[in-house]
């Protein structure tokens, strides 16, 4: 099995960038980093989202239909 690359993090006054993604709702400030062996760094971040659900196994997302969490 090989791992993904891992991706670069580049957060501004604006903007969380985890790789080419923008995650708007990353919430600014509370970011920490940890530096680790081999050059990596730990970032820890808080979002904030209508809704959350862990499943169990990999499958097709439909991110129109409301979850158990996020039903109003």
């Amino acid at each position: 099995m090989s791992f993904p690359e891992l991706p670069n993090i580049i957060e501004t006054p604006s903007h969380f960038w985890f790789g080419p993604v923008d995650l708007a709702y990353a919430c600014q400030g509370d970011t920490k980093t940890e530096q680790l062996p081999g050059g990596y760094v730990k970032v820890t971040k808080t979002f904030v989202a209508r809704s959350y659900q862990q499943l169990p196994e990999d499958q097709t997302y439909d991110f129109n239909k409301p979850t158990e969490l996020g039903k109003q």
